[in-house]
């Protein structure tokens, strides 16, 4: 908490001290006199002031979000649309409240605009006031508090404080067609034509395997006997629901992160995955999401119809908010000294040995207090999407806390080289194990710290004998720079550099994946594809 003038009390305050200086000079007891008053005007300022500054500092305010589904639950926003948000504010002190300003504090990527004039809150009252909430990324994000300004009647005095109110936002993407340059040769006969399925061969009752139930199966295809002997769902899947499907993968990794403004090409990349699977599903076609860094991180099992699409949107959402351990720059150590400063100005928990922040971390009693409170969490701020890959059980206590308070943790500030690789060949080899014949397998990657490229001829080869055709699509990173000061010739000129290094990297790269027959197509920030 702390309290300083405003403009009025600065004009108050330098009136008074000029006329006590001007009279002590003269030696006139009278301007000296009259130069006490704005002094005097100050000190009773303060003392109304104090018993509000009291009301924010004990907690006698509190705000909170009203929803369409209710307090505390998850609000749900589309990726660049600006949304109302209503706030309500709760005075339970016997003061009034004079608001000067409301400042969010946001994690994650929702700018929220809090404009506030002049706002005034009886004792033992309260008023709503409306917000704009626009998402600037897909994700999982959280308004935790508001700071706010509270000044006396005259306006003379601020004090600031912190208020808690917490809800958690998920946003959606929109939907980003990639267009060609490049005019297809193939008529549109033909292209009719390949999208004919022959299924006169095939019976539809041969198994091919047993897998996890996920969400949307129909429960016809549950193997009961397979379920009671691993003690979870478990469904039964056949030749023709597994062949002739989209695959998409999505490169998840820290180098898809990077940019200016940072994330903007996997926004982009995001955008891409939904709006090319929601064409795919509206062709009637089966349809899978991969997604991958180093390693396989989920997958969305091929399906169609509107609820595919649901699924696949909501594994989307929880991308820019991985919380696995080596997926994020923090271990689980320095994870849990974090938590404890925000439980400290959110919940007012002080889990320290000691005062202060240098205190030593009382970690059984935090990860005590975190084994009580979790389930309650999980309840009021539970998602439909924990479902794909956005919340996962065998995280931490700490992990999962800050993941369902919408607190987003950093990716790792780099890969090693040819780390993605393996994750490429992960993917290539899992579809081919979910293939029985034809289908299409798309590869959304900046192609970052690829080398050693032929490590994928093998799996690429067993893919097309199995009548699996594979592409890749490659965000280029200079077509998602946004620099404040572009027109600068030295920003210029960096950039430009970057330029020619990064396509001539990648056309290194492209070079050797098209040796291999594999298409590549670069797209830009306009959704444009460059064959």
């Amino acid at each position: 908490m702390s309290l300083y003038l405003t403009t009025q009390g600065k004009w108050v305050f330098v009136t008074g001290a000029l006329c006590t200086l001007l009279g002590a000079l003269v030696r006139e007891p009278l301007l000296i006199l009259f130069g006490q008053v704005p002094f005097a005007v100050l000190v009773v300022a303060v003392a109304v002031l104090m018993p509000a500054a009291r009301c924010l500092d004990r907690r006698n305010a509190q705000l909170s979000v009203d929803t369409a589904d209710g307090p505390l639950s998850v609000m749900r926003l589309r990726r660049g649309r600006a949304t109302p948000l209503s706030i309500w504010f709760d005075n339970f002190s016997s003061s009034a409240l004079h608001i000067q300003s409301i400042r969010p504090h946001m994690e994650g990527s929702v700018d929220v605009s809090a404009t506030v004039d002049g706002l005034r809150i009886g004792s033992r009252k309260g008023r709503r006031f409306e917000v704009k909430a626009r998402p600037t990324a897909v994700g999982r994000s959280s308004l935790q508090g508001l700071d706010v300004a509270l000044v006396d009647r005259w306006g003379l005095l601020a004090i600031r404080d912190y208020l808690p109110c917490l809800q958690v936002f998920e946003s959606y993407p929109g939907m980003q067609e990639l267009r060609w340059r490049r005019r297809s040769t193939q008529s549109p006969s033909t292209a009719r034509a390949a999208r004919v399925v022959d299924r006169s061969n095939r019976s539809g009752t041969d198994l091919r395997e047993l897998r996890d139930f996920q969400p949307g199966d129909p429960l016809r295809t549950i193997a009961w006997k397979a379920t009671v002997r691993h003690r979870r769902l478990i469904t039964r899947e056949y030749d023709d629901e597994r062949s002739e499907a989209d695959y998409i993968a999505l490169d998840i990794s820290s180098t898809m992160r990077a940019g200016t403004p940072r994330g903007q090409k996997f926004e982009h990349a995001i955008e891409v995955t939904a709006g090319f699977s929601a064409h795919c599903l509206g062709e009637g076609r089966r349809v899978g999401l991969w997604t991958f860094d180093d390693r396989l991180y989920g997958e969305v099992a091929a399906d169609r119809g509107p609820a595919q699409r649901r699924r696949i949107q909501r594994h989307l959402v929880g991308l820019n908010s991985v919380a696995a351990q080596g997926r994020t720059a923090l271990d689980d150590d320095e994870l849990e000294e974090a938590l404890a400063d925000y439980l400290l100005v959110q919940e007012r928990l002080d889990f320290r040995r000691g005062a202060g922040l240098s205190g030593e971390l009382d970690r059984p009693l935090l990860r005590r207090w975190l084994g009580a409170v979790i389930h309650s969490e999980r309840e009021r701020w539970k998602s439909r999407g924990e479902a794909y890959g956005v919340i996962d059980d065998s995280l931490s206590l700490a992990r999962r806390f800050l993941r369902l308070r919408g607190v987003p943790l950093d990716p790792p500030s780099e890969m090693a080289t040819d780390e993605k690789l393996r994750g490429i060949e992960a993917v290539v080899e899992a579809v081919v194990r979910r293939q029985i014949a034809g289908g299409r397998l798309t590869i959304i990657s900046d192609l970052c710290g690829l080398n050693d490229v032929e490590v994928l001829q093998h799996p690429v080869s067993v893919a097309r004998r199995r009548g699996t055709k594979l592409r890749f699509i490659v965000p280029f990173t200079p077509h998602y720079g946004d620099e404040q000061n572009a027109d600068e010739p030295k920003v210029e000129l960096i950039r430009d550099l970057f330029t020619r290094a990064e396509r001539k990297d990648r056309l290194a790269v492209v070079e050797r994946l098209t040796a291999m027959g594999l298409p590549v197509e670069f797209i830009g920030d306009d959704g444009w594809a460059m064959s």
